[in-house]
């Protein structure tokens, strides 16, 4: 289920219409926050207690290799369509900080930012 609400996601983004990304988004969410209580929990149970240095590790070493491999996968085919690719917002989002770039920018259309509709 987290997976189909992660494409509903992407697919937003990439502008499908009929697509419900807040729908996803929430799915993601709900699903994900039961998911990560339930390992703290299963881990206080273990240890006595939580890491959250190591909570973070995890955290990082999970979300950021798909994340670096869909950003490498949008800006290849980008270029391979001959599509603009708006350089200051990709550097943004590769950096992890694309929604503060958004803020001040605008609701930028591309495979790395939220479709402004």
């Amino acid at each position: 289920m987290r997976a189909l609400a992660a494409l509903m996601v992407v697919f937003y983004h990439c502008g499908t219409p009929y697509v419900s990304g807040g729908t996803g988004v929430l799915v993601f969410f709900v699903l994900s926050g039961f998911l990560i209580t339930w390992l703290l929990l299963k881990e206080r149970e273990r240890t006595g207690t939580v890491s959250l240095r190591d909570f973070y590790i995890r955290r990082s070493l999970r979300i950021f290799p798909a994340f670096y491999c869909y950003a490498a996968i949008v800006l290849v085919l980008m270029l391979a369509l001959r599509r603009q690719v708006m350089w200051p917002q990709a550097v943004a989002s590769l950096l992890y900080f694309n929604n503060y770039y958004q803020a001040f920018h605008g609701h930028l259309t591309s495979g790395l930012a939220t479709p402004g509709r």
